[in-house]
């Protein structure tokens, strides 16, 4: 229901959005070459890849795109946050999130999966 909420909003900021199931899809589309400014991820999904480890990845790989993390839980702090990235701790301020997510579409039109 909240991928639901944040891709209509995302599409009110004139984003586009496309929606994946696990962060290995995500993965695997970034890696086709995909072309997105934004992801906005839960930390804990199915599959074998994590938020978190999406977000070391995408650093990695493509330095220019931004990873939110939204999660249930507290950050462990003895894991560092990758630089590319922002985390939200639920329940969160859906406004906090959205300003960061319009900040970083104003400079750029491509899509943001969920």
């Amino acid at each position: 229901m909240l991928r639901q909420v944040l891709a209509e909003l995302i599409t009110e900021l004139n984003g586009r959005c496309e929606q994946f199931t696990t962060c290995d899809d995500l993965y695997r589309a970034l890696l086709a070459g995909r072309p997105y400014t934004l992801v906005i991820t839960d930390h804990i999904t199915p599959g074998s890849m994590q938020g978190i480890e999406l977000a070391s990845a995408a650093e990695q790989g493509w330095p220019g795109l931004t990873v939110i993390i939204m999660s249930g839980h507290e950050r462990n702090e003895s894991v560092p946050l990758p630089s590319n990235s922002h985390y939200f701790q639920k329940p969160l301020q859906i406004t906090d999130l959205l300003d960061v997510a319009e900040n970083i579409l104003k400079t750029s039109q491509r899509n943001v999966p969920l």
